[in-house]
């Protein structure tokens, strides 16, 4: 039994969706990598702080230490819309499944 056009259609949309969901997440786990990293960086930064005595070098220690938390900050921004990208994708993949191809092949 051939597959009518619409339902075809709604396919290639699925699978264009599933695609983008999957770069998304692809590039999720990247961004995680760096972020682990990045955080790793983060807390030796903060120990080399902490043990420093001299205030005006303390300071500048500290002006780093925001740096890296400004980036994480920033990475995690776009790690949460990466997540919500492909969510949204796959929400949307579902729905067409449920509302449009399930009831055009009966079930």
């Amino acid at each position: 039994m051939a597959l009518p056009d619409d339902v075809i259609k709604l396919v290639v949309e699925i699978n264009e969706l599933s695609s983008d969901a999957e770069r998304n997440i692809t590039s999720f786990f990247n961004d995680l990598q760096l972020f682990e990293t990045r955080l790793e960086r983060l807390e030796q930064t903060s120990k080399e702080c902490r043990r420093i005595k001299d205030v005006e070098a303390k300071v500048k220690c500290m002006e780093e230490f925001a740096e890296e938390l400004k980036y994480l900050i920033e990475r995690m921004d776009t790690m949460t819309e990466e997540l919500n990208t492909a969510y949204n994708a796959l929400r949307e993949l579902i729905d067409i499944y449920h509302r449009k191809i399930k009831p055009m092949l009966g079930k």
